[in-house]
């Protein structure tokens, strides 16, 4: 394939059909990889209500407080209450959601800043599929 030079006109790198191909088939095994994969594996579920520790860090609750459903997918705003007894600074929680046989259907990240001694209700919001997330029981602390 020749290619033909303007003066003063940058060319464009040229991209064969069979690498276009290869990168749209690499993109999505990786996507079904990614997706599937998140709740693919089983887990034991956690039957203890009492709030949880990770290490300095107390999660009093879990739970979403608005669903937006669409048609398909939903939009789904979750709220973990968390208290501090160890020193102020950045925390990170991850809340995962399970359905009746013990696996995980989604995971969430709560993160910011709690000073010490303190309770904040932090939030968070995803987007999931409708049957997927009808098919969660349970919200727990990822341990």
């Amino acid at each position: 394939m020749a290619t033909t030079h303007i003066e003063n006109q940058p060319t464009a790198p040229v991209m064969h059909s069979h690498t276009a191909r290869t990168c749209v088939i690499a993109a999505f095994f990786f996507m079904t990889v990614f997706v599937a994969g998140a709740g693919a594996l089983p887990a034991l579920a956690d039957t203890n209500d009492e709030p949880v520790e990770t290490e300095l860090l107390q999660v009093e609750a879990i739970e979403p407080v608005f669903v937006e459903r669409g048609q398909t997918n939903y939009l789904v705003t979750l709220r973990a209450i968390i208290t501090n007894n160890g020193e102020t600074g950045d925390i990170r929680i991850e809340a995962i959601g399970r359905d009746d046989e013990g696996y995980i259907l989604q995971n969430v990240r709560f993160s910011g800043t709690i000073r010490e001694g303190e309770t904040r209700a932090m939030i968070e919001q995803f987007q999931i599929l409708g049957r997927t997330y009808e098919r969660i029981i349970d919200w727990e602390v990822k341990r």
